[in-house]
């Protein structure tokens, strides 16, 4: 996937698929932090090495600018930080939007 322009709904089905577990995509979790729990939860790291196998990126810094590209969209968001960049670590990230209401998924 060299051309990274992607319109609203190419974005879209990159992230329904992403959130879409049973077909492959990344395990959502809930993870315990010190004193709490994080409900629905995903690494950057995940997410960078979903996009590198989904979607034939052989380059790990174009995957991790597709998924900024998808946080600066609003797709995702990290759960402790303000800045919109994915990460190619272990920061956590939430879904914006569940999968089912982006473009009437099931």
């Amino acid at each position: 996937m060299s051309n990274l322009y992607l319109c609203a709904p190419q974005m879209e089905d990159i992230v329904t698929r992403i959130q879409d577990e049973k077909a492959g995509g990344v395990a959502i979790r809930t993870v315990k932090s010190f004193l709490s729990k994080i409900p629905s939860v995903v690494s950057g790291a995940d997410i960078v090495q979903w996009l590198m196998k989904n979607l034939s990126i052989e380059d790990p810094a174009e995957a991790i600018h597709l998924g900024s590209l998808i946080a600066a969209h609003g797709y995702i968001f990290p759960i402790s930080d303000h800045v919109l960049t994915l990460k190619d670590d272990g920061t956590l990230y939430r879904f914006q939007v569940q999968r089912s209401l982006l473009r009437g998924s099931p």
